[in-house]
């Protein structure tokens, strides 16, 4: 495909797992039987050509979360909104957890459309998870579940607009799937009406075979209700000039449905014929037909002359009066035949009159806008086609409510503090469990942001979840509380770190959330020694290295030790040697000799422990009974083993 398009390393940008794959062949072991692979990979990455280094570096970051995040302000309600919707396609993208799936679909579908602003950059996050998710459900599976994921993802249509065109190709194929299924050929409709508004000319690509089975149905007088009909109306009337190269399909079709005749036509046929009649005026207005001039006049006659079609005859004259003007002059062999149905039937219309009248005078035409449907007609026409369907949810109360006041939105920092107090009185394992699971409810409710809010319900019904979005939603509150009342949140924070109750998973998740708000600039004034003895109960060494650290530079003479043995646990050695160095010139240390000993520096040890006692000896003070043997032999290995009774012993150990 590459050699005969030329389409040289752009599949490295659309498709960023390729490059890595092919890699990973050539670093394969080379067999025998792999031969012929390791060529044709060779042969491939030559006929693809060669990707910039940094341009690969830039594409990498900006598919990092790093840079997903980096360019918006973690205060902003556009960085809260990317958090929640990433943990929600968490969910999605787990095929255990497909009981949630439904609510976790209606969250995402509801957080975008009450999410005022661009959604091209959350797009990339959502499209892609959902369209797998419905692939991999197949056309056999729970069709009910299916018609909601597929309603759910046309009301996301129109809230992304033209940025939907790029999951075109993936839409047609889900499309193709279900549009032979009777059960969500309603829906599936709706999804193509929605994407013919949303881009029409990039949407024009794929009807070729697509529109042969929408007009099929509108030659189907065996409907079961008229929706269905309507809805391939209104996607013929948004197509509209993108249909030019098929209107010898489309123009008979309509004429076919406004003139069809029976006595067991259903109820609803009438207002169809008249929709009919309106979409291909709306289509005239853009494009030309007067090539099937007679395949449209004829039969409108014919429909105007019977009795039963007296409500259609308006509309008849509207598609009339745009044949007139798109024909000009070629329309005089018409008149005589239009004037004889008009006048048998005692039918007349302003407008029309009005078109011959200058025609046959030879006078200029008005212009088209003034022969066009009038307000109530348009208006008319798009209730009718604007048909609501049952698994696109309409905007909720409390989503519109949110939607209006979401500049006004404030935290409830009585009910905030009202949450954490209530770990006063917890003791159990599982009453702290209960704790942490009511606080985070708590933060997300009463957070200011949109997306935040409406993941409430899921939270409480999954708590995963719940857990994920804890760092955020405390962040959120954070942010928009008073100093008065962050310090009591610090203050009660700190006491319950202190209860000897807490389990180590509560304990656990306390400290990634001060940890989290430390990275993010907001540091919050609890002692860092505790944080970092407390975050050895969890035997997370990675966050009390972090916090020793941070405690030596403030007491270094009470933290070295223990920093050095963290050192020494992580395998750090160069980190604490080099912290061995900095004490022995700045701080007053005694027991240099037992830290090189924990860090298995042998020679070091023997060095300072000589050192000491020559130190004691010059002081005339007594060296400790026992003292020390330790010789190293030429090739730096023991041959006497340590002996250090008593006190020295316990220092040592």
């Amino acid at each position: 495909l590459v050699q005969f398009t030329g389409n040289a390393i752009k599949p490295y940008e659309q498709y960023p797992e390729m490059l890595p794959t092919l890699f990973s062949i050539l670093k394969s072991d080379t067999n025998g039987a792999q031969q012929s692979t390791l060529r044709e990979t060779v042969k491939v990455l030559g006929i693809m050509g060669a990707l910039d280094p940094f341009r690969k570096k830039i594409l990498d970051m900006e598919r990092s979360d790093t840079a997903q995040y980096g360019s918006l302000s973690i205060k902003s309600e556009g960085y809260f909104t990317k958090v929640v919707l990433k943990s929600l396609v968490a969910i999605m993208n787990d095929g255990t957890l497909q009981t949630y799936h439904k609510s976790v679909v209606q969250a995402v579908v509801n957080i975008c459309r009450s999410t005022q602003g661009d959604l091209s950059q959350v797009l990339p996050i959502v499209l892609p998870p959902f369209l797998s998710m419905l692939r991999q459900r197949g056309p056999d599976t729970d069709l009910n579940t299916t018609k909601y994921f597929l309603g759910q993802l046309s009301a996301l249509v129109p809230l992304c607009g033209v940025c939907i065109k790029q999951y075109l190709s993936e839409m047609h194929a889900l499309i193709t799937t279900y549009f032979n299924k009777e059960a969500t050929l309603n829906v599936v409709l709706h999804l193509i009406a929605e994407l013919a508004t949303a881009c029409p000319a990039d949407f024009k690509a794929y009807l070729p075979p697509l529109l042969p089975r929408i007009l099929i149905i509108l030659k189907n007088d065996s409907l079961p209700d008229e929706t269905i009909s309507l809805r391939c109306l209104k996607i013929l009337s948004c197509l509209g000039e993108h249909l030019n190269e098929f209107l010898y399909q489309v123009v008979p079709t309509l004429m076919e449905l406004v003139s069809h005749e029976g006595t067991d036509l259903p109820p609803y046929y009438q207002g169809l014929q008249s929709a009919a009649l309106k979409t291909l005026r709306r289509i005239g207005k853009v494009l030309h037909t007067e090539d099937h001039a007679s395949a449209i006049i004829h039969p409108l006659l014919r429909v105007m002359t019977k009795p039963e079609s007296t409500p259609l005859r308006a509309d008849i004259m509207g598609v009339l009066c745009m044949m007139v003007h798109q024909l000009g002059s070629d329309y005089a062999v018409f008149i005589p035949i239009v004037h004889k149905a008009v006048t048998s039937v005692h039918y007349t219309h302003g407008k029309y009159s009005s078109l011959i009248e200058k025609l046959l005078k030879n006078q200029t035409l008005p212009a088209y806008n003034t022969l066009d449907m009038d307000t109530a007609e348009i208006r008319y026409l798009n209730e009718l086609l604007n048909v609501p369907l049952e698994e696109v949810p309409t905007l909720t109360e409390e989503e519109a409510k949110l939607r209006e006041n979401s500049a006004k939105l404030q935290v409830n920092q009585k009910a905030v503090l009202k949450a954490m107090w209530e770990a006063s009185n917890v003791v159990t394992r599982d009453g702290w469990a209960k704790w942490l699971r009511s606080f985070s409810l708590e933060l997300l409710q009463q957070s200011p942001y949109i997306a935040l809010k409406l993941s409430a319900n899921l939270a409480s019904q999954f708590q995963p979840f719940a857990r994920d979005l804890f760092n955020a939603a405390f962040v959120s509150v954070w942010c928009n509380i008073r100093d008065t009342t962050q310090e009591q949140m610090c203050v009660e924070l700190e006491s319950i770190l202190t209860n000897s109750t807490l389990p180590p998973e509560v304990l656990g998740t306390l400290l990634n959330l001060i940890e989290f708000m430390d990275a993010n600039d907001m540091a919050m004034p609890i002692d860092p020694q505790l944080l970092s003895n407390l975050a050895t109960k969890t035997s997370a060494l990675a966050k009390t290295l972090r916090w020793k650290e941070i405690a030596f530079q403030i007491a270094p003479q009470v933290t070295i030790e223990g920093l050095v043995t963290i050192y020494n646990q992580l395998g750090h050695t160069h980190s604490a040697l080099g912290l061995l160095h900095v004490a022995e010139k700045s701080i007053d240390s005694t027991k240099k000799e037992s830290w090189y000993e924990r860090l298995e520096k042998w020679e070091l040890a023997l060095e300072a422990l000589e050192k000491e006692r020559k130190e004691l000896t010059d002081q005339g003070l007594k060296v400790p009974d026992g003292g020390a043997r330790l010789s190293v032999s030429s090739r730096n290995q023991w041959t006497e083993e340590v002996c250090v009774p008593g006190l020295w012993m316990q220092e040592v150990f």
